[in-house]
C-alpha cells in the first residue's frame, strides 16, 4: 500500500498558439477580467467549451451520405429573350432529396469556377449556390434536419406550409453569407 502524494499529477494538458488582431486581444484581455480568469488562455479554453456544450445542447445537423450519380436539374438561359428554362442532366453528388453539381441555375460550371450549387431533386429547382461543395454540403444537412417535406415534388408546396419555413430561408441566406467570396 502506498501513501497519497503530496504533490498529485498534473492532469494532461495540450497547449495552442492563437494569433488575435489587437482589438481583438484587448476585447479577450478585458472579458477574461471580468469573468475572473487571470489569463486570456484560461477564457480562451472556458469559452471554447461553452461553445460545445451549446452545439451539444441545440444538436447540430448529421453529415449526410453522399453518392457519385447523375440527375436533372431545372437551368435558365439568360442569353436568350425571353429567358428560357430548361432541364439538364448533370454529373454530381446526391444524398436524398439534394443533389450538388459544379455550375450554378445557368448551367454546368467549368472546372475551378468556383460555383457549385445545391438542387432539390424532386423540384429539380436551385437552393443555393455556394463557392464549395463542401459548404453545400453542410447547408443540405442543415436542411435535412427541418421539418420540412422535402420528398414534395411541387414547387410551390415544398416550403409553403412547412413549419421551418422561416429557419430554411435563414439557413440559406446566413450560408450565402458566410461563404461569399
Amino acid at each position: 500500500m502506498s501513501w497519497p502524494s503530496r504533490h498529485p499529477t498534473p492532469p494532461a494538458t495540450t497547449s495552442y498558439t492563437v494569433t488575435a488582431r489587437r482589438e481583438q486581444a484587448e476585447r479577450w484581455e478585458a472579458a477574461a477580467s471580468v469573468a475572473g480568469l487571470g489569463a486570456v488562455g484560461s477564457w480562451l479554453a472556458e469559452t471554447a467549451d461553452a461553445h460545445l456544450r451549446e452545439l451539444v445542447r441545440v444538436g447540430r445537423a448529421a453529415p449526410l451520405t453522399w453518392l457519385r450519380d447523375r440527375f436533372r436539374v431545372l437551368v435558365t438561359d439568360t442569353t436568350a429573350r425571353p429567358e428560357v428554362a430548361r432541364e439538364v442532366e448533370v454529373a454530381g453528388m446526391v444524398s436524398g432529396p439534394f443533389g450538388i453539381f459544379r455550375g450554378d441555375g445557368r448551367g454546368v460550371g467549368e472546372p475551378g469556377c468556383s460555383l457549385h450549387s445545391i438542387v432539390h431533386r424532386p423540384t429539380r429547382r436551385v437552393v443555393a449556390t455556394l463557392p464549395v461543395r463542401k459548404s453545400c454540403m453542410a447547408l443540405a444537412a442543415e436542411l435535412a434536419a427541418l421539418r420540412i417535406d422535402w420528398q414534395e415534388i411541387d414547387p410551390e408546396k415544398v416550403l409553403g406550409p412547412a413549419p421551418d419555413r422561416g429557419k430554411a430561408q435563414a439557413v440559406i441566406r446566413l450560408f450565402e453569407k458566410l461563404t461569399r467570396t
